[in-house]
């Protein structure tokens, strides 16, 4: 039917009630545009796995996440289970295309907290509908380091298309599944909600949670436009211009030199650059005004007339 399912997790002879994994479902036009592009994935790990897909106008990087679940009473292992989560979410998020459009999203095992909406610093919205656990701080701290924001969070939905999972005893639905998107990208995300139907036949116990994205492409600014340095040649004749011109900027590569031992030799030569355009246009630039053709728009017989 030309869906691709790309999948990491526990082995086949491991298999059990306690296993767990993750993994990406590619549409028809999704596998096109990935297997054109060079098929690039990876299973990071057993909760985590990596599709890149080279499309245009931007890459998209989809990392899908099954995180540990929420430390209980401090216990040793699970806090352990859930930093190395996150180190290897990190790593991961190290080696991706800074340029490319990056989407994390899975089961976080996480509450945001409502009150997180106001010392997040818009990484969340202010539809949280939780109270802020232990997950819940490594994801937003996760966010905020990596600059990204938890799109679920910032769209107003009836409460039946926040949560994405209802605890078995309380009854009470919470949100633990997240889409995560870099913060640049944030105007391209139009809405995410959950759909309560679309989970009966792959059995499992939290809900179906969708984004509509629509690509927003800023206009790239225009480089400054860099100037040559005009240089007046009647001063270039002076011998005392010259040699103040010479001593002074000895001097400054000097200090150069000493301040700064561990520059690059790209680096010395750069700041050599400079010292050389700034020194010259101190001693030696020419200020009059010329137009654009180059030519001096205030001639002897301009002056002339205008003397008159």
């Amino acid at each position: 039917n030309g869906y691709t399912f790309i999948y990491s997790g526990s082995p086949s002879q491991l298999l059990s009630k306690s296993a767990y994994g993750a993994a990406v479902c590619l549409g028809p036009e999704a596998t096109n545009a990935w297997k054109n592009s060079g098929a690039q994935w990876e299973a990071v790990s057993s909760r985590l796995v990596t599709v890149r897909i080279e499309c245009r106008p931007v890459p998209i990087t989809i990392i899908a996440v099954y995180a540990p679940i929420n430390p209980s009473n401090g216990v040793k292992n699970d806090i352990e289970t859930c930093d190395e989560f996150y180190k290897i979410l990190q790593a991961t998020i190290d080696k991706t295309h800074k340029s490319d459009m990056i989407m994390i999203m899975g089961d976080f095992n996480a509450r945001v907290g409502v009150e997180q909406a106001n010392t997040a610093g818009g990484t969340v919205g202010k539809h949280a509908i939780d109270k802020q656990n232990q997950n819940g701080r490594r994801l937003v701290d996760f966010c905020l380091f990596n600059s990204f924001i938890v799109t679920n969070t910032f769209f107003p939905h009836k409460a039946v298309h926040q949560g994405t999972w209802m605890h078995p005893k309380t009854k009470q639905w919470h949100m633990l599944d997240y889409i995560l998107v870099n913060r640049k990208f944030r105007s391209s995300v139009q809405d995410v909600r959950a759909h309560r139907g679309a989970t009966g036949g792959i059995g499992t116990d939290h809900h179906l949670l969708r984004a509509k994205i629509r690509l927003h492409l800023k206009c790239r600014r225009k480089a400054e436009k860099k100037y040559r340095l005009r240089l007046d040649q009647s001063k270039l004749a002076d011998d005392c211009l010259l040699s103040a011109f010479q001593i002074e900027l000895a001097n400054e590569i000097k200090a150069i030199r000493r301040d700064n031992k561990t520059l690059s030799v790209n680096e010395k030569f750069t700041n050599f650059v400079n010292s050389v355009r700034e020194r010259g246009r101190h001693y030696f630039g020419n200020n009059k005004s010329i137009h654009k053709g180059g030519k001096e728009w205030f001639t002897p017989e301009l002056k002339e007339i205008v003397d008159k």
